[in-house]
């Protein structure tokens, strides 16, 4: 009797592997998008924090030096660079309804359909502190699949710098 594997039982197992990756690959890359854009989430998060500490002790917002915000990579990272939006003077920005945009993000490469230069924006508004809403928007419905709570809507736009 002869020890081995026939053509068919290798063919099978051949079979079984290549359908397994064809399930597992894009679940992986889909898995490292968001892993980039969580970037995102916690940089967003820390600029809200330092705002609403800065607005505690003043009537108006401040731009990223005035509150003591750093982006990740100083505005450069390896998946994104970040623009402080139109608050950009050393003076502070009066609040207003109109909406301000504070902070955004850029994608240097493409996420998944996520096209690259796509952003992340937060734009502040309201009159006073109780009123105050931080609005995080996304330039395409493509990119919102990456971070579900972030609404398409206006953000900053073209090449950051």
């Amino acid at each position: 009797m002869k020890k081995g594997f026939t053509l068919i039982e290798l063919m099978v197992v051949i079979v079984i592997m290549g359908v397994l990756s064809a399930v597992a690959v894009p679940k992986i890359f889909s898995l490292v998008a968001k892993a980039k854009v969580s970037e995102i989430q916690s940089a967003a998060g820390s600029y809200i924090h330092l705002q609403e500490a800065y607005l505690a002790g003043s009537p108006t917002f401040g731009n990223w030096s005035a509150i003591g915000y750093t982006a990740p990579g100083d505005g450069n990272s390896n998946n994104f660079c970040y623009s402080q939006g139109t608050i950009t003077s050393s003076a502070e920005i009066e609040t207003n309804d109109n909406g301000t945009i504070g902070w955004g993000a850029s994608n240097k490469s493409k996420l998944n359909s996520c096209a690259t230069n796509s952003w992340w924006s937060i734009s502040i508004s309201g009159k006073d502190k109780p009123n105050i809403a931080y609005n995080q928007y996304v330039s395409s419905s493509e990119c919102q699949v990456l971070l579900s709570r972030w609404s398409v809507g206006t953000t900053l736009s073209g090449n950051c710098n």
